[in-house]
Formats: C-alpha cells, sequence, structure tokens
C-alpha cells in the first residue's frame, strides 16, 4: 500500500500562487501548508507543466 498524500488540485494551484505571485518562499508555503518543500517544488512543476500543455 502506498503511503503518498494526495493533495487537491487547488491546494497545488493555491501553494504555487504563494510563492509565484505573493513572493513567498517555497520553505515559508511549505510551513505554513504544513507539508514539505519537496511537495510544493513538485506542486509547482506539475502546476507549471499542465500550464505549458495547454498553451500547446
Amino acid at each position: 500500500m502506498s503511503s503518498s498524500k494526495r493533495y487537491p488540485e487547488e491546494f497545488k494551484i493555491e501553494a504555487v500562487k504563494q510563492v509565484t505571485e505573493k513572493g513567498h518562499s517555497v520553505a515559508e508555503v511549505a510551513s505554513r501548508l504544513g507539508t514539505t518543500t519537496h511537495i510544493v517544488n513538485l506542486e509547482f512543476m506539475q502546476v507549471l507543466h499542465l500550464s505549458l500543455l495547454q498553451i500547446r
């Protein structure tokens, strides 16, 4: 059984916005959301990837 946690799309988008639009550090956002910097970075990459796919 996998122990990985799944985050809702809204959570991912909000985490990315806090870094990209509000200027908070990844560490601040991760701490505020109760997760790790690794997760926030993964969320950023997923949202960026989805955005790029929509542009094409």
